[in-house]
């Protein structure tokens, strides 16, 4: 796995995007698949985007661990669509994998298509400890992949001062 040791204050100005992807692991949900640890503050200024790629084929999460943090206005942590990975003319990937059309599922169900399943149910839907499920996909069109996760350890404030924090799915695969 990936780490990064900042010895001091860590700071994303001028609209800089960070992209960092977990590795696989042993465990999705005690073990991160990768690290940045800030020993004193993480500010995202405006404009500042953090992408955290969970690892696909077992949602590997990125860990964040830092004193305060500020996400300013404009500014995000945006794990849409980087969860576990959607299927192709089968299953998705995850523990609430969907099933050929249907929706990967996490805190709830997945969506559901007329012809099969939905995801299970997994983890709780207000505190989610890992990435969401990928869809499935019957008619040779990938699924979208499930919500990442964002994985923050805070030993100080986390401001969200307009900034937001974003870990949703896309939409199913037969969906033009």
């Amino acid at each position: 796995r990936s780490e990064l040791h900042c010895s001091g204050g860590f700071a994303m100005t001028n609209a800089a995007v960070l992209n960092i992807y977990a590795s696989p692991t042993n465990s999705s949900v005690t073990e991160y698949g990768a690290l940045l640890n800030v020993a004193g503050s993480m500010d995202l200024r405006p404009g500042s985007m953090v992408y955290p790629y969970s690892q696909g084929t077992n949602g590997a999460g990125v860990l964040f661990r830092t004193g305060d943090l500020t996400v300013g206005a404009g500014a995000a942590f945006d794990a849409t669509t980087k969860g576990y990975t959607g299927g192709f003319a089968g299953s998705g990937f995850g523990p609430g994998k969907g099933l050929l059309s249907g929706g990967g599922g996490h805190g709830g169900r997945g969506g559901r298509a007329t012809d099969t399943n939905s995801g299970m149910t997994n983890g709780v839907e207000v505190a989610p400890i890992g990435a969401g499920s990928g869809g499935g996909s019957n008619s040779g069109i990938l699924a979208s992949n499930g919500g990442g996760l964002i994985w923050i350890e805070s030993t100080g404030k986390v401001h969200l001062d307009g900034g937001k924090l974003l870990a949703n799915s896309g939409k199913g695969g037969n969906v033009t």
